[in-house]
C-alpha cells in the first residue's frame, strides 16, 4: 500500500481480527495479501487516457474501445465547447456532438469516503484497499460486494459483519472464519449454511445451534477444548504457508456415498409452493416506466433479456437428496459448491439434523483430515429468503423483500425486476448494485438516485438519463464526470424550457424504440463505442 496511515490502520484491525477469531495475532497483514486477493474476483484495469496510469473498474464496467480517466483526475468545472442546440433534433444528433466529453471513471469513491486505494464502487467508507463495491463500511481489505460491515479481510457478497476473514455470502457474521452461506452466525469456522448459531466448525445446515463440531451436539467445555486444538492447527499452518485451503476443496474429487442419504430420504416431504402474483410486480414495471420514460410499458417478460444484459445469471443443478432441479445464483461463492453436493434450502433442513459425525471422528478431526470426515455431512445449499419476504418469483437471496421477479441479492426493498445487488430501493428494474433508490431502469453502481435511466457510477441524482459519475446532478441528459448541476445536455447547463423541449422529443424517441424492439441497443454503458 502507498498510503502508510491506510496500511497502519488496516494492519492493526487486521491484527486484531485474527486475534478474536483464533486466539493469536498471526502476522502482517501484508503477508497474507497474496492469499486474501485470490479469494474475490479481480478488478478491471484500465490506463487513463490522461495520465497513463492504471484505473480501476468493477462489473459492469466501461466498454473496451472508451476513455478511461481515474476520478481525482477529472476537472468538474471543466468548460466544453457550447453545444448547437438548434442541431440537436434526436438521440444521434446528441451522441454526435458529445462524444468527445465522453470518459468513463474509474476508481469511484463517492460521498464521504476516506482512506481508499486501488479500490473502486465505494460509498461512504473509509480505510478500504483492493476492494469493490464497498458501501458504508470501514477497515476492509480485500473484498467485494458488501454494506455496513467492519474489519473484514478476503471476502466475497457480506453485510452487517464484523471480525471476518474469508466470508462469503454471509449477514450479521461477527467473528467467522472461512464460513458461506450464513445468517446471525457468530464465532464459526469452515462452515456453510449456518442460520441463527454461534460456535460451530466443519458444521453444515445447522439452524439455531451452539457448540457443535462435524454437527454433533458437544457440551460447551467439550467444544472449547477441541476448538482450543482446531484454532491453534489453524493459526499454525497460517503463520507457516500465509494461506489455507477452502471450506469447498476439502471436497474436491470425493463423490457421495450411495447410501449416505437413504434414510434421509425416506423422511423428506416436499413443503407446498407459496402463491405468487406476478400482476403487482406488472403494475411496478407500468408505472415506473411512465415515470421514467413517459409512456406505460406492459408485458414485462418480453423486455427481460434487455433488462438482464447487465446483472448476474443462475445455473440449474440437481439436487443430491431428491434428484429435483435446484436453481442457483452468481452470488458468493455458490458458483464453486461441489455441484454432487448442492441440496435445496427445504432439503437442507432435514439434511442438516440427519447427518453428523460420531464423537471419535470429532476427537480425530483435524485440518489434515477433514475431508476424510466432513464429506459423510457435507452438503450446500444457499439461503433464499431471510425475513419478511413475500411474493418473490424466481429470485434468489431475498431479505425483508417483496414483490421482486428474476433477481439475485435483493435487500430491505420492494417491487423490481431482473436485478442483482439492490438495497434498500423500489421500483427497480434492470439494475445493478444500486443503494437507497426509486424508480430506476437500467441504473449501475450507483446510490440515492430517483427516476433514473440508464445512469452509473452516480449518487444523489434525479430524472437523469444517460449519465455517468455525476453527483447532486438534476434534470440531465448524457453527461459524464459532473456535480451539481440542472438542465444539462453534455454537461452543458440549459435553460429550463429548452432543456424540457429537448427531453420531450428525446424521451418520446426511447420509449418508442424499446417499446417497438423489446430492448434499445445502447446503453450508458456502451455510448464509447460506435452504435
Amino acid at each position: 500500500m502507498q498510503d502508510l496511515q491506510l496500511y497502519k490502520e488496516l494492519n492493526a484491525h487486521w491484527k486484531t481480527t485474527s486475534k478474536v477469531i483464533l486466539g493469536e495475532e498471526i502476522g502482517e497483514l501484508s503477508d497474507f495479501e497474496e492469499w486474501l486477493s485470490g479469494k474475490i474476483p479481480p478488478v478491471v484495469s484500465a490506463k487513463s487516457a490522461n495520465s497513463g496510469k492504471d484505473v480501476s473498474f468493477v462489473l459492469p464496467h466501461k466498454p473496451e474501445k472508451a476513455n478511461a480517466i481515474s476520478l481525482d483526475e477529472i476537472d468538474f468545472n471543466k468548460k466544453f465547447e457550447a453545444l448547437d442546440i438548434n442541431e440537436i433534433k434526436d438521440i444521434d444528433s446528441i451522441l454526435e456532438a458529445v462524444q468527445e466529453r465522453i470518459y468513463y471513471c474509474g476508481n469511484m469513491i463517492l460521498g464521504n469516503s476516506t482512506y481508499i486505494e486501488k479500490s473502486t464502487d465505494v460509498i461512504e467508507s473509509h480505510y478500504c484497499y483492493d476492494s469493490a463495491q464497498v458501501s458504508y463500511s470501514k477497515h476492509i481489505s480485500h473484498c467485494y460486494n458488501f454494506e455496513y460491515s467492519d474489519s473484514v479481510f478476503g471476502s466475497v457478497n457480506f453485510g452487517y459483519c464484523k471480525y471476518c476473514v474469508s466470508v462469503s455470502a454471509a449477514t450479521y457474521a461477527t467473528r467467522c472464519f472461512e464460513v458461506s452461506n450464513t445468517v446471525t452466525c457468530s464465532d464459526s469456522l469452515y462452515s456453510n449454511g449456518l442460520f441463527g448459531c454461534s460456535n460451530c466448525i466443519f458444521s453444515f445446515n445447522q439452524r439455531n445451534a451452539n457448540y457443535r463440531i462435524g454437527n454433533l451436539q458437544l457440551t460447551p467445555q467439550k467444544y472449547a477444548d477441541l476448538k482450543k486444538k482446531l484454532v491453534s492447527e489453524i493459526a499454525e499452518l497460517l503463520k507457516k504457508d500465509k494461506q489455507l485451503p477452502d471450506l469447498f476443496s476439502f471436497f474436491s474429487g470425493r463423490g457421495v456415498e450411495p447410501s449416505s442419504l437413504d434414510d434421509v430420504r425416506k423422511r423428506y416431504v416436499p413443503g407446498k409452493g407459496e402463491l405468487k402474483d406476478q400482476r403487482i410486480i406488472e403494475k411496478a414495471f407500468k408505472e415506473t416506466t411512465g415515470v421514467v420514460l413517459g409512456r406505460q410499458l406492459t408485458d414485462i417478460e418480453r423486455y427481460g433479456p434487455w433488462l438482464k444484459e447487465n446483472t448476474r445469471t443462475t445455473r440449474s443443478v440437481k439436487s443430491a437428496l431428491s434428484g429435483d432441479t435446484v436453481i442457483i445464483p452468481d452470488h458468493g461463492h455458490i458458483f464453486s459448491y461441489p455441484a454432487n453436493r448442492i441440496v435445496s434450502q427445504e432439503e437442507a433442513v432435514l439434511v442438516g439434523t440427519s447427518l453428523h459425525l460420531e464423537p471419535e471422528e470429532v476427537e480425530s478431526l483435524k485440518l489434515s483430515n477433514a475431508g476424510d470426515f466432513i464429506s459423510k455431512i457435507g452438503f450446500f445449499t444457499y439461503i433464499e429468503n431471510i425475513g419478511k419476504c413475500a411474493n418473490n418469483i424466481k429470485s434468489e437471496i431475498t431479505i425483508d423483500s417483496v414483490n421482486f421477479l428474476d433477481s439475485i441479492t435483493i435487500i430491505q426493498s420492494r417491487n423490481g425486476a431482473f436485478n442483482h445487488y439492490v438495497l434498500q430501493a423500489e421500483h427497480i428494474f434492470g439494475c445493478n448494485s444500486v443503494r437507497k433508490s426509486s424508480f430506476l431502469i437500467n441504473c449501475y453502481l450507483s446510490a440515492s438516485l430517483s427516476r433514473c435511466f440508464e445512469v452509473d457510477s452516480s449518487s444523489e441524482c434525479s430524472d437523469c438519463y444517460f449519465c455517468h459519475n455525476c453527483e447532486n446532478v438534476r434534470d440531465s441528459m448524457f453527461s459524464f464526470n459532473l456535480k451539481s448541476k440542472r438542465n444539462s445536455i453534455g454537461n452543458e447547463e440549459l435553460p429550463k424550457e429548452k432543456y424540457l423541449s429537448i427531453k420531450e422529443k428525446i424521451l418520446e424517441e426511447i420509449s418508442g424504440r424499446i417499446e417497438k424492439n423489446g430492448k434499445l441497443n445502447f446503453g450508458i454503458l456502451n455510448l464509447g463505442r460506435t452504435i
